[in-house]
């Protein structure tokens, strides 16, 4: 019997949700051509949305960065991918942030914000390595 190989998409996403440890039905992963950063919501459910790569003027832009059409350039835009993939998949793994919901309350929503992510990023980091 032959197997049907997996398209680049269906890669991708297979391999968010099983870093994730979740699946399609409870966390929503969605690649897009319209966001140029990736956007994480946690609440009702979760749902999180990577941009895709961007080719402009023969150069590739991805989160900001520019990368050269050639092959050094693409390495470097793959790594800067997966890392991203599973960075975000480490999140839903292990972040807790309705945890921090009656902290938050007597504090800006700048303020709430930065001190979170930079709580969390540092909980993924561990998670990871």
């Amino acid at each position: 019997m032959i197997e049907k190989e997996q398209t680049f998409f269906e890669y991708v996403y297979d391999l968010f949700y099983e870093a994730a440890k979740s699946n399609p039905e409870d966390v929503s992963f969605v690649l897009s051509r319209k966001i140029q950063y990736p956007v994480m919501n946690f609440a009702p459910k979760i749902e999180i949305s990577m941009p895709l790569p961007k080719l402009q003027n023969d150069k590739y832009v991805f989160e900001g960065m520019v990368f050269e059409n050639t092959d050094k350039g693409r390495y470097g835009l793959w790594g800067l991918f997966l890392a991203s993939i599973y960075h975000l998949a480490a999140h839903v793994a292990v972040s807790e942030y309705s945890f921090y919901k009656q902290w938050g309350e007597r504090k800006t929503e700048d303020i709430y914000s930065r001190v979170v992510d930079f709580i969390e990023d540092i909980v993924v980091e561990r998670y990871i390595f």
